[in-house]
């Protein structure tokens, strides 16, 4: 085996598996901060964190679909959840922190 091939193999095996790690850390931040009072409980009609079933038909929309929505508003919800210091990759990973808490894989 080449040592290109095997350094690739033990990126995907260990930092990969890290940083998506590390961003969910982030987003759980972000959760509890800006999103948490709202999916935390259902507040006008959000859904809560850890409603598999809900959060995979949202899921379907795909991840950049969700991201627009969240920036935007979408329904009750106001543009950015009203946490308007948060940048996109912030709500992205608040987004992943909330689908991964409510049993949904990533990878």
């Amino acid at each position: 085996m080449h040592k290109t091939s095997l350094l690739i193999i033990l990126y995907i095996l260990f930092a990969a598996p890290a940083n998506l790690l590390a961003e969910v850390q982030k987003g759980e931040m972000v959760y509890k901060r800006a999103c948490g009072t709202c999916h935390g409980i259902g507040v006008a009609g959000a859904p809560k964190i850890g409603d598999k079933a809900s959060w995979t038909v949202i899921n379907e929309k795909g991840l950049d679909i969700l991201l627009h929505s969240v920036v935007n508003g979408l329904n009750g919800m106001p543009p950015k959840g009203l946490c308007m210091n948060c940048s996109e990759e912030e709500i992205k990973q608040a987004i992943e922190y909330i689908l991964v808490k409510s049993g949904l894989n990533l990878e």
